[in-house]
């Protein structure tokens, strides 16, 4: 979810000194996040293409249905073929959720779950009342903060009627995506290739669609 002051502060750029050193390193800053934000575009419009994804996704689905831990639901198997290889819910994954908040005390959550997939991927499924308030200030603060942080700014995207923020790592290209629906707001790190933007689709709306908190 959000990442806490000191790794913000430990990822700030660099003041650059110098004349030719100083001008080479703002032009491969400038040519890392030019490629990064052409990166989100691409997804993008694999998103407004992938209307056939949602029939493929059915049929995925009925076979590898959600599974669940703490009232969170999850998809059990992900269309690179990763599956879970662990879930916790209660107080101590409520604590893991809060100590990568800006403010820990201020994150009104009731549940938590973490899960992670043998691909690398990371799920962070939370449960409040505010659910879908904490999301977009989240997207706030990571457009506000931005240049400090390890994320780009978010791009906005609609995966069947749920309002999906994406974000990429700009240190290693890898992409996040985070979402709320009713008392669940969700974070999810991709472990799937950046370069692979199909199932990085297919894989974010499998997400969207498993996901849920059920009290």
């Amino acid at each position: 979810m959000e990442t806490g002051e000191s790794e913000a502060n430990s990822t700030a750029a660099p003041t650059a000194t110098g004349g030719d050193g100083a001008s080479g390193e703002t032009q491969q800053g400038s040519g890392g996040r030019e490629a990064r934000r052409r990166l989100l575009r691409r997804l993008s419009l694999v998103f407004a293409a992938a209307a056939v994804f949602f029939a493929v996704l059915a049929a995925y689905s009925a076979l590898h249905g959600p599974a669940g831990v703490g009232g969170f639901t999850y998809p059990e198997k992900l269309p690179d073929g990763a599956t879970v290889s662990s879930a916790k819910a209660g107080q101590e994954a409520v604590a893991a959720v809060k100590s990568i908040h800006w403010e820990p005390h201020a994150v009104e959550i009731t549940s938590a779950a973490l899960v992670s997939y043998s691909d690398g991927t990371l799920l962070w499924l939370t449960a409040s009342p505010q659910a879908c308030s904490l999301v977009d200030r989240m997207a706030q603060k990571i457009a506000a903060e931005q240049e400090r942080l390890p994320y780009t700014a978010p791009v906005e995207l609609n995966v069947k009627g749920v309002r999906v923020y994406l974000v990429a790592d700009k240190r290693t290209g890898q992409i996040h995506a985070f979402w709320c629906r009713g008392e669940l707001a969700a974070w999810a790190q991709l472990g799937v290739n950046p370069a692979d933007h199909d199932t990085i689709a297919r894989t974010i709306k499998l997400l969207v669609e498993e996901t849920s908190y059920r009290g």
